[in-house]
């Protein structure tokens, strides 16, 4: 594994990626939290918080029940499972989306 030098970031070649299937579970926030917790003990993904995590989870797993139960948006549907998650987290738009969805949803 390399060492970051501080101030650099990491080379994408050295980001580590995870990707995990979407779950009914995850429609719970509190499953969200502990998955995160779980992913953030077991250092398979670095540079987010316990609650970005936890806000990307929660976002697919809604993504993929809605457009599985309406039966339409394959499209989002396939990409929101599995959950492909990055070192350092997704783009700043679709982070906000993620916090938005967050708050505005109740589990």
């Amino acid at each position: 594994m390399s060492r970051m030098i501080p101030g650099k970031r990491k080379r994408e070649r050295d980001l580590k990626k995870l990707s995990i299937p979407s779950a009914i579970r995850f429609l719970d926030k509190e499953n969200c939290l502990r998955e995160a917790d779980r992913i953030l003990a077991e250092r398979k993904i670095e540079g987010m918080t316990r609650q970005k995590l936890a806000r990307e989870i929660y976002f697919h797993a809604v993504v993929f029940y809605i457009c599985m139960r309406a039966g339409w948006f394959g499209y989002l549907m396939r990409h929101a499972d599995p959950i492909d998650l990055n070192d350092g987290g997704d783009t700043p738009f679709r982070r906000l989306c993620f916090d938005l969805l967050w708050k505005l949803r109740r589990s």
